[in-house]
């Protein structure tokens, strides 16, 4: 091989190198472009779920730096047991968490059940709504779901007219197509700024958030 040959394939060994090191570099940069994109806000997966997550039932400042997505059923204690926990992470620690309850149900009567949480949720009753019907006799019906808001004072026929509308329902759908979409399969679990953490114990929760720097919930 002349001079001229060894100069030549130098030359391209060279440009060879630098290329795949740019686009080794490139990669990089995709990746903590994605990783910092998803600490900033995983809310924004698409325009779809993003008017998903705005829409929805939210405890908290929508400013907080830590977001906590609840996938929850109406008619699970231990949900409940879970909700009551982020609502006293949220007072504990103000201007810190954003709490947003996603109901995870299948079946039309389970549907319905968890539209009428959304609507007492909307006007801050999903705690003592979730309650009633975990402890009352059995609700299935839109009017028998409007008689029981009733007793935790809301208006039974604007709540009925409410769930007649649907789209409580069509909201709860979306949120139990996110969920499947991300990967819930147990309920209760929790997502933390993209996180999905499934089958944590309510009593283990204060450890895994005094490691993100929050205050833990003392019941007093």
């Amino acid at each position: 091989m002349g001079r001229m040959e060894k100069f030549l394939l130098r030359g391209y060994s060279l440009i060879a190198t630098l290329l795949i090191c740019l686009l080794g570099y490139q990669n990089l940069q995709l990746k903590d472009i994605e990783i910092n994109d998803l600490s900033k806000s995983w809310k924004a997966d698409s325009a779809v779920t993003n008017a998903l997550f705005w829409d929805s039932l939210s405890i908290g400042s929508n400013n907080a730096p830590i977001e906590v997505v609840l996938f929850l059923e109406p008619e699970c204690p231990t949900c409940l047991a879970q909700f009551q926990f982020c609502i006293a992470l949220e007072k504990f620690n103000p201007g810190l968490v954003q709490i947003l309850p996603f109901f995870v149900v299948s079946g039309e009567d389970r549907l319905l059940k968890a539209a009428a949480c959304y609507i007492a949720g909307q006007k801050s009753g999903l705690e003592s709504y979730l309650q009633m019907i975990q402890e009352s006799k059995p609700a299935n019906t839109k009017e028998e779901l409007s008689l029981l808001a009733q007793q935790i004072g809301f208006n039974s026929s604007e709540f009925l007219a409410e769930l007649e509308a649907g789209t409580a329902q069509k909201r709860v759908s979306l949120q139990r197509d996110y969920a499947l979409n991300h990967g819930v399969r147990v309920l209760p679990s929790l997502m933390v700024n993209g996180e999905l953490l499934s089958g944590i114990p309510t009593i283990e929760l204060n450890t895994y958030f005094q490691k993100l720097g929050l205050r833990p919930v003392i019941h007093e």
